[in-house]
């Protein structure tokens, strides 16, 4: 496993959820019909991992225990749309969108 980067090295790095504190964490998957939101601190607590936004939700996926997650699957074939509620998420927590990057 690698190691996580340094804060002070990840300027222009997607963020990581400890560089988010208080973050709000909304989930949806239209295929399944589920919808989850959790606090950014109760998420590093399931994951037991920092990691980037775009990894977190790959090990979201298969922390849910989504079936298509969790088989190796070719390209071509069904795979998990579990996605982040940007909209939820900016409402929630008060315009993160304009706060990372």
């Amino acid at each position: 496993m690698a190691l996580p980067t340094p804060p002070d090295q990840r300027k222009l790095m997607n963020p990581y959820l400890s560089d988010l504190p208080g973050l709000k964490v909304v989930v949806v998957c239209e295929d399944c019909g589920i919808r989850y939101q959790w606090d950014g601190k109760a998420v590093l607590e399931r994951i037991d991992e920092d990691c980037n936004l775009p990894t977190l939700i790959g090990k979201l996926r298969k922390a849910l225990g989504c079936k298509l997650a969790l088989e190796w699957r070719y390209f071509s074939d069904p795979q998990c749309r579990l996605v982040y509620d940007a909209e939820a998420m900016d409402r929630l927590n008060g315009g993160i969108k304009h706060r990372v990057g």
